[in-house]
């Protein structure tokens, strides 16, 4: 399976399982570590990319040979104000109008930092660039609910679903 994208959903086990799980599905076996800033990395086989969210109590995970970033949030109703102000540039604040809204821009934002690793701090203000494939239907089918999800990329990718 290398050289492909696979995204692997699961609202069965945790984060930590998931991981294990995928790098045995996907390689046989491998290694992941983790970044000072947090982010998940795929120490063997090299050449590889993970990405890793949760929401809801459903977990997904990426792995794929181009760089990536996930970002999966269950659509809930809440005070998104704050953020909209604190993060959002001026063209995403214009596309928030409700709470489905926000979370189809809070998931590209938060999966192309994650791309580097950096946080969405490092994504404050400005417009987001990555190309992006949507995974709302894909998770909101497993969840049995509304969910905003996508993969963030540099490059196109296509990819295939697996439910561990």
């Amino acid at each position: 399976m290398k050289n492909k994208t696979v995204l692997y959903l699961t609202k069965d086990k945790s984060s930590a399982a998931l991981k294990r799980a995928a790098l045995d599905d996907y390689f046989g076996s491998g290694e992941i570590g983790v970044l000072p800033s947090g982010k998940p990395v795929i120490l063997s086989p090299e050449g590889y990319f993970i990405s890793v969210s949760h929401s809801g109590g459903v977990v997904a995970l990426v792995i794929s040979d181009t760089p990536v970033g996930l970002d999966i949030e269950e659509v809930r109703e809440f005070d998104f104000s704050h953020l909209k102000e604190r993060f959002l540039s001026e063209r995403e604040k214009s596309e928030v109008k409700d709470a489905a809204s926000f979370f189809n821009v809070w998931v590209k934002k938060e999966a192309e930092a994650k791309i580097s690793g950096d946080g969405i701090f490092s994504m404050r203000g400005k417009d987001t660039s990555a190309l992006f494939t949507s995974l709302s239907k894909e998770v909101s089918l497993l969840a049995g609910r509304d969910f905003s999800a996508c993969i963030a990329t540099f490059q196109p990718v296509s990819y295939i679903v697996k439910e561990l």
